[in-house]
């Protein structure tokens, strides 16, 4: 049930729909940016992906073991979550 949104505001115009199909897991895909606990905590709860820097790979390797075994706390698996550098 497909209509044309026919839009004309005051920022943009769209006729619509969009014309992609969704996406492997049927919504958004959630992104997390930042190291921070609580950032580590909301995605590995909800997020697909987390973007972050660290300056040693050393660094980057313990961020990586923390938010992938925060992961299976919360029922998911480590794949579930993609890590961004």
């Amino acid at each position: 049930k497909l209509h044309t949104l026919d839009h004309h505001g005051d920022f943009f115009q769209v006729s619509g729909p969009l014309n992609i199909g969704r996406t492997p897991q049927g919504r958004p895909i959630v992104f997390q940016a930042g190291a921070s606990d609580d950032g580590k905590k909301l995605a590995a709860k909800h997020a697909d992906a987390i973007f972050t820097h660290h300056d040693t790979r050393e660094e980057a390797q313990a961020f990586y073991r923390d938010v992938k075994q925060q992961l299976e706390s919360h029922g998911r698996r480590a794949e579930d979550l993609h890590i961004f550098q």
